[in-house]
């Protein structure tokens, strides 16, 4: 579907306006701003507060600025912004990385970790097989989260 930037400027304030009614709130994803979040995570953060949305999506995938948790919550906390959620790869959830992605997000009050995608070559994604084994590695992946209060997606 193709639209016209006046179809998509009307769709989205809808989306937004229809978000506010209901109290939805409205998180930006941190990938859209890559670079200025490296050049200065602190004052990225928050001009998005000051932009009025309520929170932020990580890209943990691309690491998280070279900050600790306590820092990138007070960041949040000074910006008026909740940690909505994160986009990680599977072997943050594996492991002692397993550890510490729990204590990032406990720290940052995250409760929904998202897997950006399944890896493996282009050709195994064209079986059932891989398919298969990643939805068995994403429920057991899911059911380890769960006891700790998060949810895990998967990025279409």
């Amino acid at each position: 579907m193709k639209l016209s930037r006046r179809e998509f400027a009307v769709l989205a304030s809808t989306s937004l306006l229809f978000a506010a009614r209901r109290k939805v709130p409205v998180a930006l994803q941190l990938y859209s701003l890559q670079r200025e979040c490296k050049a200065d995570i602190a004052g990225t953060i928050a001009k998005v507060g000051k932009m009025g949305f309520q929170g932020v999506e990580w890209y943990g995938w691309g690491g998280y600025f070279d900050k600790t948790p306590k820092e990138l919550a007070q960041m949040l906390k000074q910006a008026k912004l909740k940690s909505a959620s994160d986009h990680i790869h599977m072997d943050a959830l594996i492991g002692d990385k397993f550890k510490q992605t729990l204590e990032l997000h406990k720290t940052l009050g995250t409760r929904i970790v998202t897997l950006s995608e399944l890896l493996g070559s282009r050709q195994a994604r064209a079986t059932a097989k891989f398919w298969e084994d990643g939805a068995q590695q994403m429920n057991e992946a899911a059911l380890k989260l769960k006891p700790h209060g998060f949810r895990l997606q998967l990025h279409n």
